[in-house]
């Protein structure tokens, strides 16, 4: 029972550590198509451009590892769960015995 709680609470979680990182991930893009806009009007020189595209980098980033972990997080609440995982290849072989 402990395995469940643990899982289910490692879901919720990351849950809202996406939702927030999501946020951020959004402001990141406002910031960089400012940093473009500015840019393109002659106000700014090319390095906070290049800066504002490593942060959103980082944004999208750190949104894709999120979302994998609660791919992962999800799994492992199954497995507490008592359910099985078995991939193609197990159950081919299962069909032809």
């Amino acid at each position: 029972m402990r395995d469940v709680e643990n899982a289910l609470t490692a879901y919720v979680e990351e849950r809202k550590r996406l939702a927030a990182l999501q946020k951020a991930e959004a402001a990141a893009r406002e910031a960089r198509q400012l940093a473009d806009s500015q840019y393109a009007a002659g106000l700014i020189d090319f390095q906070p451009v290049l800066d504002s595209q490593r942060s959103l980098l980082s944004a999208q980033t750190a949104v894709a590892v999120s979302k994998t972990e609660i791919a992962a997080d999800i799994i492992r609440l199954y497995k507490a769960l008592g359910g099985g995982w078995r991939s193609e290849d197990n159950q081919e072989q299962d069909e032809h015995e």
